[in-house]
């Protein structure tokens, strides 16, 4: 070996020196973040969890990987469609049935 190669034998260490630890502490954020996955069950707590890794720095691919969410899933907002029907049956309800459901309600403290 020659000294040229010699030199750049030592830069090859010393970098691969440094970046152990990077690649390291990165190696046990992604364990880390993926034991907590685990324990998330709906895709309302993946998309919170997603949402503090992204906060975090992370990607939207690797955090919708690390809490097993697809990245279609990660954008969804949740919609309450029972809150459109919910408001659709009491103005029915109150527009068929008028003062008697509402003294029904009162008669069991619903009002």
């Amino acid at each position: 070996m020659d000294s040229r190669e010699l030199k750049g034998l030592r830069a090859l260490q010393a970098e691969n020196l440094h970046l152990k630890p990077i690649v390291t502490r990165r190696d046990l954020e992604i364990d880390a973040y993926t034991e907590i996955a685990r324990v998330m069950v709906s895709p309302a707590a993946k998309r919170q969890g997603l949402g503090h890794l992204m906060a975090r720095g992370v990607f939207r691919r690797r955090g919708c990987r690390v809490v097993g969410l697809s990245r279609n899933g990660s954008r969804r907002e949740r919609r309450d469609r029972l809150l459109e029907l919910r408001a659709q049956i009491l103005a029915h309800s109150e527009a068929t049935l008028g003062s008697a459901f509402a003294a029904f309600m009162r008669c069991w403290g619903r009002e």
